[in-house]
């Protein structure tokens, strides 16, 4: 039972995460055009940190949906009697 809301805790935290990259991407768009007008060390060096930390945000939120949808499935539990095996139906 706690696995199940830990996994819906974590699939929400995962769709706040995805929501903050796809806002991000027109300010670190910004930031690249800026960088290549610019040329200033700076401002390439601040795409590039920033852009690093949008793909980690990226890759952890996948990493959470994921471990979120494991947990949070029903897993089914097969039985078979012993005179059911070899029956085809």
């Amino acid at each position: 039972m706690i696995k199940k809301i830990f996994g819906a805790f974590f699939i929400l935290i995962s769709v706040f995460l995805f929501i903050y990259f796809i806002i991000g991407i027109p300010n670190n768009l910004s930031l690249f055009l800026l960088g290549i007008s610019s040329e200033s060390g700076h401002s390439i060096g601040y795409f590039i940190g920033n852009f690093t930390i949008y793909i980690l945000i990226l890759i952890i939120s996948i990493k959470l949906f994921k471990l979120g949808l494991k947990w949070t499935s029903k897993k089914s539990n097969p039985t078979e009697n012993i005179n059911n095996i070899g029956i085809n139906k």
